[in-house]
């Protein structure tokens, strides 16, 4: 028997006494089999010592456990490969990909003699892709999509994964997701890994997708709030990292413009748009959190650092960004200010900024039904008042764009300043709120909020 898991190491055990054959350790660009089988030979009367195996980069892998040696090495070019299948014969090895479809291998592993030269390519792909029956919803019109939403208020469970994908016009650029992948794990964030918080099962996918971003983004590394803000993502595409990372990217790049425009400041226009709407929308509310010395920054950058995981249930959160992806890339933003005007009462009973602070710090109860529909009369009345561009998906091609356009470094500090500061407690400072009667954007004031400190206690 051979087992293998979440690392670069095949096992070799003997069944008849369970003790261990040998342990083989793979290269490690291999730091993750995904499935294992053995493949017959004609005439090996059921004693094989031949398996295949697929690796997180949809690598199938030919492996001779006698000789301890790599037979052959196939890549799945054109998708990503989520299992693997083998003909009783083994002539056959089909991929089944996350696009729905099946591409056929035809195994040339023996010839009339004996194994053909490991150098030779043995896996050969001369059949076109099959589509399952999931293709059609990758094929569905945006009416359609949004018809779902009409009648159900969000996505099945079941084809939520591959929605999300059509949505967001995913490239799948695999070539470029590999180049990011051999970097490894980040260094700003491996403790992950030793995490008593997470589940086993998602500290290595979470700790991956972290450190992609950060490689594709170097600044994100300074986003102590980054894990959390992507742990649902990563749970819910944890079979698909690629998947995962583009779909967090995509994100970054539409949905929270503006966001980091300041960095690693707290962009003042997005808080100051924020405050305008609740000003506008409920004035009670807003007149309350000045009466108790909560500033904008208080109340957006709670929600905003993780993107809502923090205060919305895990079946509202998925159900609030079915409707965020179908939306202009206002809508997130816009769904910070819908969140505090639809719970106005519960923060209307908070008479401190400590109790605010215990309250935005733990799930509410929230009806997500009703968020989502005050959140869309909001964006048909300001019409995109904030000028958020919109949306445009990732660039297929063998690289991915970068973060620059809406991520900049603010002049004053430098990535030096702010590695330098990390370890260093900072103070909070608030700015005294200033009673106006405009009803008009409130002007960026000239205090300014490290990203990261605004929600220390």
């Amino acid at each position: 028997m051979v087992a293998c898991g979440d690392c670069n190491k095949l096992l070799y055990l003997d069944t008849s006494s369970w003790s261990s054959q040998n342990v083989y350790v793979l290269p490690h660009n291999y730091a993750k089999l995904k499935y294992i089988e053995f493949i017959s030979h004609p005439n090996d009367m059921g004693e094989s010592s031949i398996v295949a195996f697929l690796t997180n980069h949809s690598d199938v892998v030919l492996f001779d456990l006698r000789r301890g040696t790599i037979l052959t090495v196939s890549t799945v070019n054109h998708d990503y490969c989520a299992s693997l299948g083998i003909s009783i014969s083994s002539k056959y090895i089909v991929c089944l990909m996350n696009t729905g479809s099946i591409s056929i291998f035809y195994n040339e592993l023996w010839n009339d003699q004996d194994l053909i030269c490991s150098n030779q390519n043995i896996l050969k792909e001369p059949y076109d892709k099959v589509h399952n029956s999931y293709t059609k919803y990758l094929k569905m019109r945006n009416k359609d999509i949004l018809n779902i939403i009409t009648n159900l208020g969000q996505f099945p469970s079941d084809l939520r994964p591959f929605l999300w994908r059509r949505i967001l016009s995913l490239p799948l650029n695999t070539t470029a997701y590999r180049d990011i992948c051999r970097k490894g794990l980040h260094r700003a964030f491996s403790n992950i890994l030793e995490n008593p918080v997470l589940p086993i099962d998602l500290r290595f996918p979470v700790s991956r997708l972290v450190s992609n971003l950060v490689f594709w983004c170097p600044l994100l590394q300074y986003i102590n709030c980054l894990p959390l803000m992507i742990l649902r993502f990563s749970k819910l595409f944890k079979s698909s990292p690629m998947v995962a990372f583009e779909v967090v990217a995509t994100i970054l790049v539409n949905y929270c413009q503006k966001w980091f425009s300041e960095f690693p400041l707290v962009s003042q226009d997005i808080t100051n748009y924020i405050e305008y709407v609740v000003k506008r929308f409920d004035l009670d509310l807003w007149n309350h959190f000045n009466k108790i010395g909560i500033h904008n920054i208080v109340y957006t950058c709670p929600i905003m650092q993780t993107l809502f995981a923090e205060v919305l249930v895990e079946n509202d959160w998925l159900a609030l960004w079915d409707n965020v992806l179908i939306s202009e890339t206002d809508f997130l933003t816009l769904a910070v200010a819908a969140f505090y005007i639809v719970n106005k009462n519960l923060f209307l009973s908070c008479k401190s900024k400590e109790e605010f602070e215990i309250c935005i710090h733990s799930p509410v109860s929230t009806d997500i039904s009703t968020l989502i529909k005050k959140t869309r009369e909001m964006a048909r009345i300001l019409k995109l008042k904030c000028n958020f561009h919109g949306f445009a998906p990732l660039i297929k091609g063998n690289s991915y764009q970068i973060l620059t356009d809406s991520m900049k470094m603010n002049g004053e500090l430098t990535v030096e300043t702010i590695s330098n500061s990390e370890n260093v407690s900072i103070t909070r400072k608030i700015m005294e709120i200033h009673d106006t009667s405009e009803e008009e954007w409130p002007n960026s004031t000239n205090v300014s909020y490290r990203m990261n400190d605004c929600t220390n206690k």
